[in-house]
C-alpha cells in the first residue's frame, strides 16, 4: 500500500504550503531564540542557589516549546516524503540499531525496557531521516500505550534485512497521558500506519503490523551507493531527532 496519495492535498495546496512554510520558519525561528536565551541566561547566573531556579525554569520552558516542534518535524517529514527525492545512503544496521536503542533507552529508562538482539552484519540502503521517523513516532506509541518490554531482532535473507520490533509485555493501566501533547498524540494513534506506510515508501521498504508488533524489510545494499553513516533529521545538542521526539518522556 502506498499512501502518498493520501497527503498529497495536505502538502501540495498552495496557500496551505505558503501559510505552513511561514509557520514552520516562525515557530522554528523563535523556538530556537528561546532555547539559546534560556542557554546563555543559565550560563551567565553565577549564583548557584539562584542557578538551580533558573535551569528549572529555562526546563520548563523548553517542555512546552517541543511539542510544536513535534508537530513541525511530522509536517516537515510529510511534505518532503511527497514533493523530494530520498537520500539514500548504505547504512550497517549492526552499528545503527544498537545505537538507536541506547539512545532510546536514555529517554524511556523505568517505563520501558528495550531489548536488542543482534543479527547477520550487513549493510542496507536506506534514507536514515525516514528510517528514523518511523522508529521513533513508533516507539513514542508504544511506550505511551502502556509497552513495558519491546524486543528488537533482525535478519537477513537473499535481498532484504528484516527488522522485527516485538512487544513482549504492555500494560494499559500504564499507558501516559500528555495533557500538552494531545494532538500529537491524536496523529500518532489514528494515522500511524498511513505515515509509517509513506515514509517506508521514500526507502523502498516494507512494513507490516501484527497488532503491537511491526515488522520493516529493508532492501540489502549492493553496493551501489556510497557507504556512510548518512544524516540525522538534527544533530544539534538540543533539536536533534531522538530529543524532539522523546524527550518529554524524561518528565514521567
Amino acid at each position: 500500500m502506498n499512501n502518498k496519495g493520501f497527503f498529497d492535498n495536505f502538502v501540495n495546496d498552495m496557500f496551505t504550503n505558503d501559510y505552513m512554510a511561514s509557520m514552520e520558519f516562525l515557530l522554528r525561528y523563535n523556538i530556537s531564540a528561546i532555547v539559546y536565551y534560556c542557554q546563555d541566561f543559565k550560563d551567565s547566573t553565577k549564583d548557584e542557589n539562584f542557578k538551580k531556579d533558573v535551569t528549572e525554569f529555562c526546563e520548563k520552558i523548553q517542555k512546552y516549546s517541543f511539542p510544536q516542534l513535534r508537530m513541525l518535524e511530522i509536517y516537515s517529514a510529510i511534505k518532503d516524503a511527497v514533493q523530494s527525492d530520498s537520500d539514500i545512503s548504505a547504512q550497517n544496521l549492526d552499528v545503527f540499531l544498537p545505537d538507536f536503542v541506547k539512545r532510546v533507552k536514555s529517554y524511556i529508562v523505568g517505563k520501558c525496557d528495550i531489548e536488542y538482539i543482534a543479527g547477520t552484519s550487513c549493510f542496507v540502503s536506506t534514507d536514515l531521516r525516514y528510517l528514523e521517523f518511523i522508529l521513533l513516532m513508533y516507539t513514542r506509541k508504544l511506550v505511551t500505550d502502556g509497552a513495558e518490554k519491546i524486543e528488537i531482532t533482525f535478519s537477513v535473507d537473499s535481498k532484504n534485512a528484516i527488522i522485527d520490533f516485538s512487544v513482549k509485555k504492555i500494560m494499559p493501566e500504564s499507558r501516559i497521558y500528555f495533557e500538552d501533547d494531545l494532538m500529537n498524540r491524536e496523529v500518532i494513534i489514528n494515522h500511524f500506519d498511513k505515515l509509517a506506510d509513506l515514509w517506508a515508501n521514500k526507502i523502498n521498504a516494507e512494513i507490516k503490523f501484527d497488532g503491537n508488533d511491526m515488522k520493516i524489510k529493508l532492501p540489502l545494499d549492493n553496493g551501489t551507493v556510497m557507504h556512510s553513516k548518512g544524516k540525522e533529521l538534527k544533530t544539534e545538542p538540543v533539536f536533534n531527532s531522538y530529543n524532539i521526539m522523546l524527550s518529554d518522556f524524561l518528565d514521567f
